[in-house]
């Protein structure tokens, strides 16, 4: 049941945040508001918890790889819009739009990086870190999926 009530608040979230992150195009004043980053914490904390009780319950392998491509999805959208909520020129040296935020988001996850955006703020550096640690996470899960789908019995 919590798990069920977190995933709800989490969806709304994100329709909230992307329907704010495409259509408004002002920047939140001093970035994202204060609520903003509990309900994310909180979004983050469930699926997370989603994905490691999808693994330990042996849920089917389609719905353990849904719950980590939701995830990935659910920590590029929360860190795009971040980005872009502090996105001014005093934290990336220029001001990013809403691809720039996004570019950054996913060159972040990838670690081809960027070139031209680069965070230089210590607030901007600590969202990137913050970005970085998730990803390990996720991109651990991810081999760790792997290597338990090809040594399991089942095969």
């Amino acid at each position: 049941m919590k798990r069920t009530v977190l995933r709800i608040l989490a969806t709304c979230y994100i329709i909230l945040v992307w329907t704010a992150f495409v259509l408004d195009n002002e920047r939140p004043a001093g970035g994202a508001p204060v609520a903003v980053i509990i309900l994310t914490s909180f979004g983050i904390c469930g699926y997370i918890s989603g994905l490691i009780s999808a693994c330990l319950d042996r849920k089917k392998l389609s719905t353990v790889l849904l719950t980590l491509i939701f995830c990935v999805a659910f920590t590029l959208g929360t860190f795009s819009y971040f980005y872009w909520s502090y996105g001014t020129p005093s934290n990336f040296g220029v001001s990013l739009t809403h691809l720039d935020a996004f570019y950054f988001a996913m060159g972040t996850l990838s670690t081809a990086g960027t070139g031209t955006i680069n965070a230089s703020s210590e607030l901007a550096r600590g969202l990137q870190t913050a970005q970085m640690g998730l990803d390990s996470v996720l991109v651990l899960f991810a081999i760790g999926l792997v290597v338990a789908r090809f040594t399991s019995a089942d095969n």
